[in-house]
């Protein structure tokens, strides 16, 4: 959704996406598959590493791990 601001004449965008436990995983190279680690993941969102205009916290809960 694109959406304009009639207050300071600027644009905005707004995206969704799903992240689930998978999103989260490593290969687990002694278990030959992959694992993800319940705990607290940042969220960085913009046009490179250099430039983050987003930051965000998500919590993967214990019971959520991949096997």
């Amino acid at each position: 959704m694109v959406r304009r601001s009639e207050r300071n004449n600027t644009w905005s965008t707004q995206a969704s996406l799903t992240l689930d436990p998978r999103a989260f995983s490593f290969y687990d190279v002694g278990k030959h598959s992959w694992s993800a680690k319940p705990g607290a993941f940042s969220i960085l969102v913009g046009s490179s590493s250099a430039d983050i205009g987003l930051q965000g916290k998500y919590l993967l809960n214990p019971g959520l791990e991949t096997r």
